[in-house]
């Protein structure tokens, strides 16, 4: 695969990017395949559940979740939407959106905690407004 890679990106670089190092390039490249990260399975943390409950200052907050898309967050007119995670949830390597089925049981619980907090902002943010 290497190779392959190698002879495409001379075949396409101009002799003047003597400084671009093709590790960078096949780096990126990579970078924008969605994979599955190696030695990890699938979660199913999440999986069954339409409703789950998480702690936030000291009280819980409900969390609606779809099963393939993960937790809905509120929107400021009370529709449901979901959660975006850009470049998931710790930044890590993938670049773009990192999808629910994709992310790690941690990310996974990480996206469900951010979504808890949105949601109970928006709700305070509501109640002030009335």
């Amino acid at each position: 695969m290497l190779a392959l890679v190698s002879s495409w990106f001379e075949a396409l670089m101009p002799a003047k990017c003597v400084g671009f190092k093709l590790a960078s390039f096949v780096t990126a490249a990579m970078a924008l395949v969605p994979h599955e990260p190696a030695g990890f399975s699938k979660s199913t943390l999440y999986d069954g559940l339409k409703l789950v409950m998480v702690p936030v200052n000291e009280e819980e907050e409900e969390v609606q979740m779809d099963p393939e898309k993960g937790p809905l967050v509120l929107q400021l007119d009370g529709t449901l939407t979901h959660l975006q995670t850009v470049r998931g949830i710790a930044g890590g390597g993938q670049i773009g959106e990192k999808l629910w089925p994709q992310m790690t049981s941690t990310e996974q619980t990480c996206a469900l905690y951010i979504c808890a907090k949105k949601n109970r902002y928006i709700k305070e943010r509501l109640e002030h407004e009335k």
